[in-house]
This record gives structure tokens, C-alpha cells and sequence, in this order.
């Protein structure tokens, strides 16, 4: 495992007793409230969907997804992330998102928050697809290469010694075709993030 999976796995495990009360006030509520109101309005969950929750965290979008009476199963690089989301009565297990598999598919999945710590980024949505129904939906939340989101990336080198990655339409646009998804749309949730839906089609393959 790479030294900056590594601090990555840490700071997530220190900070998960609280991660989810970050949000909850100011401008970063706000922000976080749009992205997800987008983030919904495109995955469309509907009850009895079975819904992976990928970089599930602390249960954030998962508890909504269970509210919804979708079948949520979230996994996430943390294990103290993942003892949090099962005292929410949220089945899970900690996985690293490059190499996961769960031995099964699902109708949607939905990914916040975890894509700009990710090595391969090919390789994750690889795995999504090999996890993905036909005919079922991805939605992503991934921030964009700009001058707000190279903030984002300085804050976490300089704080917490972790490298990020950001990404152009272009060159997500790339990964996602050899990953085999002919339907991607990209949608702007926010200044530095981009809300993506991907599409697999029963012709796809």
C-alpha cells in the first residue's frame, strides 16, 4: 500500500467520529447541500433499488438512500467510517475502491468524496462496471482541475500531507469510454465539482 494510502486511511479514521457535523453549518453546508440535491435529482433512487454506496464514509448520502427504502451497501478505505455506518443499521465493509469484489451487481451506484484519492482512477470504474446492472446508473461526485479546486488540493498537501487528484472533462471523458460508458453526462454541482452520470446499457457490451 502507497504512503499516501496510507495517510489517507488515517486521517479518515481520526476524523470520523465528526466528519459528518463538518457540514452542518456555513458555506460548506451549503455547498455540500447543492451537490447532493444534484447528486439526487440524477441517481433518482426509487424503493428496492439495491444502491452501492462507494466512499460511503460516515453514511452521508446512505442514510438518505435508506429513508428512500432503497437497498443500501456502503464500503469505504475506513474502518472506523464503516463501524459508523453499521450502528446506522447500514450494512458495509471496508474496501479499497481500485480492487474490490463484492460478488455481486447492483441497480445504482453513487460515489461522493472519495474519487480525488484514488491512484487508478481507471481501475475504480472498471470495478463499478463489473458491479453495475445493465441498464443501471453511476453518479459521481469529482472535483474539477480549476483554480478552486487546486485550494482543495493545496489544503490537504499542506494540512494533512495528502495528495489529491483533479480532473478536465476531457480526461475523465477518456477513462470512462475505455472503461466501456457510451452514455456520460457532465453537470456542474458546484464551482470546483463536477456531478457525473454514467449509463450502462444493455448493448454496451
Amino acid at each position: 500500500m502507497s504512503a499516501n494510502k496510507e495517510r489517507v486511511k488515517k486521517y479518515y479514521n481520526e476524523v470520523s467520529n465528526n466528519y459528518n457535523n463538518i457540514f452542518e453549518k456555513g458555506w460548506l453546508s451549503r455547498e455540500r447541500d447543492k451537490e447532493r440535491n444534484l447528486l439526487f435529482s440524477l441517481l433518482m433512487p426509487e424503493p428496492g433499488e439495491s444502491i452501492l454506496d462507494a466512499g460511503c464514509g460516515a453514511g452521508f448520502d446512505s442514510i438518505v438512500l435508506k429513508e428512500k427504502g432503497c437497498n443500501v451497501y456502503g464500503i469505504d478505505f475506513s474502518k472506523n467510517m464503516i463501524k459508523i455506518l453499521e450502528s446506522l443499521d447500514i450494512k458495509g465493509s471496508v474496501e479499497d475502491l481500485e480492487d474490490f469484489n463484492l460478488n455481486r451487481s447492483f441497480d445504482k451506484i453513487v460515489c461522493s468524496g472519495a474519487l480525488e484519492f484514488i491512484n487508478n482512477l481507471e481501475s475504480v470504474f472498471k470495478n463499478f462496471y463489473s458491479h453495475l446492472k445493465k441498464d443501471g446508473v453511476i453518479v459521481v461526485l469529482i472535483p474539477k482541475k480549476n483554480l478552486v479546486g487546486l485550494v482543495y488540493q493545496l489544503y490537504h498537501l499542506i494540512f494533512h500531507k495528502i495528495k489529491t487528484r483533479l480532473y478536465t472533462k476531457s480526461s475523465l471523458s477518456k477513462i470512462f469510454m475505455t472503461c466501456g460508458f457510451k452514455n456520460v453526462s457532465f453537470y456542474n454541482a458546484s464551482f470546483w465539482v463536477y456531478a457525473i452520470q454514467l449509463e450502462k446499457h444493455a448493448n454496451n457490451d
